[in-house]
Order: C-alpha cells, then sequence, then structure tokens
C-alpha cells in the first residue's frame, strides 16, 4: 500500500499502482476478470464493531465496488436519540433530496415511492406540497422516528429486490440507497417493473470520482462508509446500469460528490433552473416548521433552515422575521441571548447530551448565519469588527459539536464547513483591521481548512497590505506558502482568478518597501497589466511600475512605464510611497468581502 490516512477511528490505506489485481466478478456490470485493488480500510462503528472493506476498481463500468460481502444491520440502534435529533436539526440533506424531487413533472394525485426514505422529509415534501399519494420502504431507527414525527406511511422493514410493488408508479425516489446494494442491477429492474408507463426513476448516490487520495479525509469518510457502501458509481458506471436494465431515456448530473440521476422509457424535461424547486422548498419549510413543536428537533431543524434560505436568498424581511423567533427558543430553551455571544454557555469538552442540553445543536450554523445577514442586510451595514466575537463563537461551538460527535462517528461536514468558514472570515477581519491576532487567527483557519490555506493567506496578505501592515504581511508571506514562484510565472492565456491576481499586486507592493526587490516588484505589476490589461488593477499596476523605475534609478525602464498604453492612475495617487496602495478605494477589501459573502 502506498498511502495511508487515519484520523479519528476510520483507517484508509490506499492500493500501490504496483498492486497485483483481484479476480473478481463486477457487482455492478457482472463483468468478470482481474480488478485493480483501489484500497483497504478500517472502521469501528458503534452497533455495528470493527468494519473492513478492499474496494476494487471495474475496468469495464467504471466503478468501484467491495471485494467482500458484508451484512450491514440497518436497524440496530447504532444511533441514539440524541444522534437522530442531531441529524434532523443539522446533518440532513433536505434541499438535495426536495430538489431532487421539485423537478420530476408531475400533477397532484400522482403515486410515489421512495426506497430507503430515512426520516422521510423527501415523502412527506411529495405529500403535502406536491399533493401526491405516496409511501416510504426503511428499516432503521431514523424511519421509525420520522413515521412518528412526521405522521407518514413508512415501512420499517428492508425492500426486497425481487418484491412486487405494482406497475403503477408515477415517480420512485432511491435517495442514497444504491451504494448499500451488493447485487444493483436486480434491484433497478425491480423498480423499473414497478413504473407506470411514463413514470420517472430518481437516484442520487455517492461520486467515486471523489474518492481519491487527494480529496480530505473528512470528505472521503461519508462517500466511502466503511462496511455500508458496496458500490460507488461514476456518472459513466450509473448510465450504462441503467440503460442495461431497459430505461430509454437517462440524465445524469454530477454535483461534487454526489450523482443525480434521472430514467424513464418516455422523453422529458428537466427544469432549466432551480428557482421554481427553490421557491417550493422554502414554503414546504415554513409550512412544516409551523406545525412542528416550537422548541424541538424537529422544529429547530425546520426554523434554522428557514432561515439559512432567506439569507441565502437575501430575503432580509422574511429573515428579520424568523431571527426574533429563533433567539426567543433559545433564551427560554437553554437560557441565553443568542445576540450576545459573550452569554453563550462553556461547552469544551462535553459529550453529546451535556452539549445539547446547554446549546441547540445548530448553533454554530446560527451564529455564522446571523454573521451573514447583520453583514449583508443591515442598514446601515453592521462593522465587520461587531461581527468578530460571532466568528469566534461560531468556530468554537462547531468544534465543541464536532468533538462530540466523534465517538458517536457522527460527525458532519456542515458543522466541519462553518468551523472553517468562521475561522477563515475571523483572520480576513483581523488582516483588514491590521491586528496583530491575524497570525495566530490565520495559522488556526489554515490549520483547519488545510486544502485552502493558500487561498486563505493571500486573502490575509491582502488585507494586511491595504492596511499598510507590511510587516505583518511579511510574516504572512514568510510563514505560508503563497506559490509566489508560480505567481510570477503566469503567461497570458493561462487560467488564474481574482484573488491570484489581487495577491500578485500586494506581492508586487511588499517588494517597494525599503528591504524589497524593485525588479521583482516591476515585474509582477507588469503581469498585472498583462494578465488583465482592462482590469481594474491595470492603472495602480501601471503606477506600481513607474514608482519601482524611479527607485532603481532606470531613466529607460521609468520611461517605457510612462509611455504605456494602460490608463494613468489620479493624481492624487502619483507620489512614490507606499501609502498610494492603500488609496485605490479599498478596492481589494471590497472584492474580498463580497467573494466571502
Amino acid at each position: 500500500m502506498s498511502a495511508e490516512q487515519v484520523a479519528d477511528g476510520v483507517h484508509i490505506r490506499w492500493a500501490a499502482a504496483s498492486a497485483p489485481p483481484v479476480q473478481a466478478v463486477c457487482r455492478n456490470c457482472g463483468a468478470p476478470g482481474p480488478k485493480p485493488v483501489l484500497l483497504d480500510a478500517e472502521a469501528t462503528l458503534p452497533g455495528q464493531g470493527r468494519l473492513q472493506v478492499r474496494l476494487l476498481d471495474c475496468p469495464h463500468c467504471g466503478c468501484a465496488f467491495a471485494e467482500q460481502d458484508r451484512a450491514f444491520d440497518y436497524t440496530r440502534d447504532a444511533s441514539s436519540d440524541l444522534n437522530i435529533a442531531h441529524y434532523v436539526e443539522v446533518n440532513a440533506g433536505l434541499w438535495p433530496i426536495i430538489r431532487t424531487i421539485a423537478r420530476l413533472p408531475f400533477d397532484p394525485g400522482a403515486k410515489y415511492l421512495e426506497i430507503g426514505c430515512g426520516f422521510g422529509f423527501g415523502l412527506d415534501y411529495a405529500t403535502t406540497e406536491r399533493g401526491w399519494t405516496g409511501r416510504g420502504i426503511d428499516p432503521s431507527p431514523f424511519a421509525a422516528a420520522g413515521r412518528d414525527a412526521l405522521g407518514l406511511p413508512i415501512e420499517s422493514r428492508y425492500f426486497q429486490p425481487d418484491e412486487a410493488l405494482g406497475t403503477d408508479a408515477d415517480a420512485i425516489l432511491a435517495s442514497e440507497v444504491l451504494e448499500h446494494i451488493g447485487a444493483p442491477l436486480p434491484f433497478l429492474q425491480t423498480l423499473r417493473s414497478a413504473l407506470a408507463p411514463g413514470g420517472m426513476l430518481a437516484l442520487t448516490t455517492p461520486n467515486r470520482a471523489r474518492l481519491r487520495p487527494d480529496v480530505p479525509l473528512a470528505e472521503l469518510v461519508p462517500i466511502l462508509s466503511v462496511g455500508a457502501h458496496l458500490v460507488l458509481e461514476t456518472e459513466g458506471s450509473l448510465r450504462l446500469l441503467l440503460e442495461q436494465v431497459g430505461f430509454g431515456h437517462v440524465v445524469t448530473e454530477a454535483n461534487g460528490d454526489q450523482i443525480i440521476a434521472y430514467a424513464s422509457d418516455a422523453a422529458f424535461e428537466l427544469p432549466d433552473s432551480d428557482a421554481a424547486p427553490r421557491a417550493s422548498y422554502r414554503a414546504y419549510l415554513a409550512r412544516r416548521a409551523g406545525l412542528a413543536t416550537p422548541g424541538g428537533f424537529l422544529w429547530w431543524g425546520l426554523q434554522v433552515r428557514a432561515y439559512q434560505e432567506s439569507v441565502a436568498a437575501s430575503d432580509w424581511p422574511e429573515a428579520e422575521r424568523i431571527w426574533p423567533t429563533l433567539r426567543s427558543a433559545c433564551q427560554a430553551g437553554f437560557g441565553f441571548d443568542l445576540d450576545d455571544p459573550a452569554s453563550l454557555p462553556v461547552t469544551a469538552g462535553l459529550a453529546l447530551p451535556g452539549l445539547r442540553d446547554r446549546v441547540p445543536g445548530t448553533l454554530p450554523n446560527l451564529l455564522y448565519l446571523r454573521v451573514l445577514h447583520r453583514l449583508n442586510g443591515s442598514r446601515p451595514p453592521v462593522p465587520m469588527v461587531d461581527m468578530e466575537p460571532f466568528l469566534r463563537s461560531a468556530a468554537r461551538a462547531a468544534r465543541d459539536l464536532t468533538a462530540a460527535l466523534r465517538p458517536l462517528a457522527a460527525e458532519d461536514q456542515a458543522t466541519i464547513g462553518v468551523e472553517r468558514a468562521a475561522l477563515s472570515m475571523l483572520a480576513a477581519s483581523l488582516a483588514d483591521r491590521a491586528d496583530a491576532d491575524v497570525l495566530t487567527a490565520l495559522a488556526a483557519a489554515t490549520e483547519a481548512n488545510p486544502a485552502d490555506k493558500v487561498v486563505i493567506a493571500r486573502r490575509c496578505l491582502v488585507g494586511l497590505v491595504n492596511a499598510g501592515r507590511t510587516d505583518l504581511a511579511r510574516q504572512v508571506q514568510a510563514r505560508h506558502d503563497l506559490d509566489s514562484a508560480s505567481l510570477d510565472a503566469w503567461r497570458p492565456g493561462q487560467p488564474w482568478d481574482a484573488g491570484q491576481r489581487d495577491a500578485l499586486f500586494c506581492l508586487g507592493m511588499l517588494e517597494l518597501s525599503p528591504d524589497g526587490d524593485l525588479a521583482l516588484a516591476r515585474h509582477r505589476f507588469a503581469l498585472v497589466r498583462a494578465l488583465e490589461p482592462e482590469g481594474p488593477l491595470a492603472s495602480p499596476a501601471l503606477h506600481g511600475e513607474r514608482v519601482a523605475a524611479d527607485r532603481m534609478g532606470n531613466a529607460a525602464a521609468s520611461s517605457d512605464a510612462a509611455t504605456d498604453t494602460a490608463p494613468s492612475p489620479p493624481a492624487a495617487e502619483a507620489t512614490p510611497s507606499l501609502g498610494w496602495g492603500r488609496r485605490i478605494g479599498g478596492y481589494l477589501r471590497g472584492v474580498a468581502r463580497r467573494r466571502e459573502g
């Protein structure tokens, strides 16, 4: 094995290219013959014990599949009631499920079947918002809890691949189910036979293409799900499978870690925009939240998602309407004020029961959403410095919740994502204010999000240069890999983005300082202009070239820069000092903040 990833009870060993293949029949397409080994993995899960899996790649269809069968018991209560509550409040992917259903072109009265319906949000949406008649099949404790909480027709049992389901379903959904099936072909054949003429099957499943050694372990764990996932599809392998079943019309979409597929025996069209599905989703959240018991985990999950949707849509009146309700519920249920981070209780080191006694599971997301709400929806705008306590509290709450979930093998990417985003935004804010704590904040942000460490460090570099703190900017440059050599080697026509452009300009600014390399400064400014001749930094970059040339005492160079065709900067900026770079209208800070929002 050539590479290993180990963390929190999950151990992945990636196969070396020289590892001998294994003779096996592909679970997906049935092709026999040698199959390359992709990885071996082990994990310990509550209620399931120690689990192991070896994944093989199929050269014929492109899927990855488990070499061995293992009976993962989905009926065992591996998840406590608290785990189920956290799933509903935070981790359930309501929008991906509901979006998949909302795109199906069926009128009220359509017949709907959902295999592996989980807590039942998709079934609930289909029956209440779309007006379909339906039922769900799922053996898990999550499904039993959802059946009771939402009053749904969910059958708590395993679906049998050869069972008779009738032949009159207009729509069937199997969301995140296919990967659990050891023999996908007969499973899909049964579902196809249950469809009425013109009916549609919708599937979602993890994306095999994301199962790579360069993907962070926290993102690999839910894709791999050691012991539970038996077949991982690519778009190509899934399409091949659906066509093999006999579907004449198939549409697949890769959406990050997930593949979405629609299949039918008749031609169909999907909406070009998510506008209508999103509006329908928001209506569902508002209506269902109004029916839930205030302060319960279902209420929290629906209300916070409704607030999140309002913030994402910049619907500030709706966000203002929802926030006091959340704030009052938090005060009544937990005794602290959401608008006062100093009032938050200490949760570090608490196990999940103790933590949830003190704060709602949605707290990290609530605090982070409040920052976005107040920065973008308040009139007059709230100063960023006022939001720093919220960002610190959001990151701390996310870290404590992740630690409490880890022993239950229930970490979720949403909470981890909140910690990363809050720490990154905090570091950027401190950089813009030239606060010396930026170095500590930047170290925490890059440790939490190593995949984006260069992007985060560049953003802080830009803020510090704009604030005139070249000393701190130099420390950021020295401590963090900003790919300076790569930036200096750019050529016109290469792909690049605004963050790289801004960093290149600011690296040029640093070289204008007394101990800088003036020739390198001029080179960097020239690159900014060459790569984006009509861009907003073309004029300041031209002036930077002139300043560098004048300081070098190179009359020819200064003359060349002065006669360049790029527009001249305003006269007020024409001074050979570092200060002119802080007077370009706050451009870089504004751009960075708009990207963060």
